[in-house]
């Protein structure tokens, strides 16, 4: 989950106060319970907020003054990647600058480690000085058309309802009879609308059309977030 969820802090911009009175059991026996708290993309989480979770934890548990109230912390991440939506960044928190004194930095390569010229290229960026032959390698990849671009590769959109359109336009090449599927909940909270939800309440699939999983649900068999199948 993200540390906003695990928090229950919303955008985190209250005080510690306002948090500890409205904080709900199951969230305080969370931050009870918690030995070792992980902490990925670090580097979109703010300073601000990061002093803020230290306040309510240290609250929370026992008015601990240690990192998180005693709570081991591991913050993982590239600070040359993406930045907070708003505040400064979080090596500039008090909290920061207190506790977290001990960094381990990570030198090989596994992901692009079979395509060295994408890896230079994509370090390059990560520096903000790209070379010329990084950017020719990169527009060797650059399509002025959707139709010339390979059926099997994702597409990227900025907005969910642009998504659902080009599945849709999609789904309508394919041939066949078109399955649908419609959700049976029951939703008791009346602040949680259909709209909350990753998936819409109906799903349309054909044979042939690909489908991606939104979560993880076997990760040592590869069915895990993000991974790619057909029906």
């Amino acid at each position: 989950m993200t540390l906003h969820i695990f928090a229950r802090i919303g955008v985190g911009r209250n005080k510690r106060e306002f948090y500890l009175k409205r904080m709900k059991r199951e969230v305080r026996e969370r931050w009870i319970n918690t030995d070792v708290l992980i902490i990925d993309e670090i580097s979109m989480i703010n300073a601000k907020t990061f002093d803020l979770l230290h306040e309510i934890a240290s609250k929370v548990r026992l008015e601990n003054e240690e990192l998180f109230g005693g709570m081991q912390v591991f913050a993982c991440g590239d600070l040359l990647q993406l930045k907070p939506i708003e505040g400064d960044y979080i090596f500039k928190s008090k909290v920061w600058k207190k506790y977290m004194s001990s960094s381990m930095i990570l030198t090989k390569c596994y992901r692009q480690k079979e395509d060295p010229l994408f890896f230079n290229a994509l370090n390059e960026i990560r520096l903000g000085e790209v070379s010329e032959a990084a950017v020719q390698y990169l527009m060797r990849r650059h399509f002025t058309s959707d139709n010339l671009i390979d059926n099997s590769y994702l597409r990227l959109f900025f907005l969910r309802g642009n998504v659902f359109k080009y599945n849709e336009l999609k789904m309508a090449d394919l041939r066949g009879k078109a399955i649908y599927f419609k959700a049976k909940d029951n939703i008791l909270d009346k602040s949680i609308t259909l709209t909350s939800f990753q998936i819409p309440p109906d799903v349309t699939v054909k044979l042939g059309a690909v489908v991606m999983l939104l979560k993880n649900i076997n990760v040592e068999e590869g069915l895990c977030n993000g991974a790619v199948g057909k029906n």
